[in-house]
């Protein structure tokens, strides 16, 4: 995590972020004046994340601070052009795409549990929202083959990944757990040195 974001809010797979951007800027200022601009852009991204996973209902995270901010947009573009890029992805086709990033079959797992909030794999792309509620109730409904997109269904059913789902589809605190652990790791990709304060079981 690079604070890049800010750059590619015209990016279509980006205009899910478009509507919250103002709370996080905003929020990125109000720290940086009372902190004595501590916070990169890169910081206040991933607290923001944290943030709204525990609003949800789900782990407070703690992220740590640190990460430098690029001067412009990922130049990775071609994988942003599409909205609903990756959707119909196979789980084979999931785990390779992760496996380019050095990513882990169980933190593709782990990190799709975010689908558990917002319009993607448990609601309908069109129509209301339903009150957003961070649970392990997304690994259930991947076993139950209910998520409205594919590749989240494929989880049950790819060999590494099928294990993750069924372990957290049957204990809540465990999801949790890792949730934190994989998310914290995630924003620290790319980072020289990595996180101070990794950890990732």
């Amino acid at each position: 995590m690079n604070g890049s974001l800010r750059k590619e809010l015209s990016w279509p797979s980006n205009a899910g972020i478009v509507a919250a951007w103002p709370m996080i800027s905003t929020g990125h200022k109000i720290l940086n004046a009372k902190f004595n601009n501590s916070f990169t852009w890169a910081d206040s991204i991933a607290i923001a994340g944290a943030a709204g996973v525990e609003k949800a209902g789900g782990p407070a995270i703690s992220v740590g601070l640190g990460r430098p901010d690029s001067v412009g947009a990922d130049p990775r573009v071609g994988l942003a052009t599409e909205p609903l890029l990756g959707i119909n992805l196979t789980g084979d086709e999931a785990v390779a795409a992760w496996a380019q990033f050095g990513q882990s079959p169980e933190t593709l797992a782990t990190l799709m549990g975010g689908h558990s909030i917002g319009r993607s794999a448990l609601t309908p792309l069109q129509g209301p929202l339903g009150p957003p509620s961070f649970t392990n109730y997304f690994y259930k409904a991947v076993l139950e083959q209910k998520c409205s997109f594919a590749v989240d269904n494929a989880l049950a059913s790819q060999p590494q990944t099928a294990p993750v789902v069924r372990a957290y589809a049957a204990d809540q605190a465990l999801f949790f757990e890792e949730f934190s652990k994989h998310y914290r790791a995630m924003t620290w990709w790319g980072v020289a040195g990595g996180d101070p304060g990794a950890y990732l079981g």
